[in-house]
């Protein structure tokens, strides 16, 4: 049995996708879609250095487009 191949080109597009960073919304971001991003990367990690904003809202815009930053807040609040 052999080995599957998978090229360079496929795995970057894979990695991509896994991290919900491969294609652009859609649609415009929702407050729900708050943590069902953060619950699809398992994990978001709350940073304190705020250079050109704080880093976990810089990854869901990354991943959602322009959103209110307060949707974040408010989400964490919520649990």
């Amino acid at each position: 049995m052999s080995l599957p191949h998978l090229s360079l080109a496929d795995a970057r597009n894979l990695h991509l996708a896994a991290q919900g960073l491969l294609n652009k919304p859609r649609r415009r971001a929702s407050l729900e879609d708050i943590p069902a991003t953060i619950s699809r990367m398992s994990l978001l990690q709350i940073d304190t250095i705020n250079i050109v904003a704080r880093s976990p809202y810089l990854v869901l815009f990354s991943r959602l487009g322009n959103y209110p930053a307060q949707w974040l807040d408010e989400s964490l609040a919520r649990g």
